[in-house]
């Protein structure tokens, strides 16, 4: 590819994250008066929620699918011979709707660095955290979340 074509690539790109970044911004600027907290709307008020949209998604995310998290694709991987109650769990977010929703495994984080794997240097827990247990994956936002069952 030419170096002109790579720049129209990159030049396009950006316009696309900016166009999203703005869309976002405006669905936040409409749903944190209703919903969000004091420091989102104080952000808000301020000019700064810019600064502040993964308050705002994590806010959010609590709000519209609460025990969901952010996820990391390192610490999941494919769910195998699931348990009856585990395919219970996946019907009722099938049945709530969620149709993308599917079983995996997902690592545990230290509760108190949030590292996967060997704790943090200076963790109060120094631990090796290696467990897996199954959990639910989806998308929200475009962005990939889980919740441990």
């Amino acid at each position: 590819m030419s170096d002109t074509n790579t720049l129209a690539v990159c030049d396009t790109k950006i316009e696309e994250a900016t166009m999203e970044k703005g869309q976002e911004m405006s669905d936040a600027e409409q749903w944190i008066p209703a919903h969000g907290s004091e420091r989102l709307a104080l952000a808000l008020a301020l000019g700064e929620l810019g600064q502040s949209l993964a308050v705002y998604r994590s806010e959010r995310l609590a709000v519209e699918r609460p025990g969901w998290q952010f996820r990391h694709e390192e610490r999941m991987r494919d769910r195998r011979n699931a348990s009856h109650s585990d395919l219970r769990e996946l019907e009722a977010e099938r049945v709530a709707g969620h149709d993308e929703t599917q079983l995996a495994q997902c690592r545990h984080a230290c509760d108190t660095c949030g590292k996967v794997g060997r704790c943090s240097p200076g963790c109060d827990a120094e631990r090796d955290v290696t467990t897996w247990s199954t959990c639910l994956a989806d998308s929200w936002g475009g962005r990939p979340i889980f919740r441990m069952i």
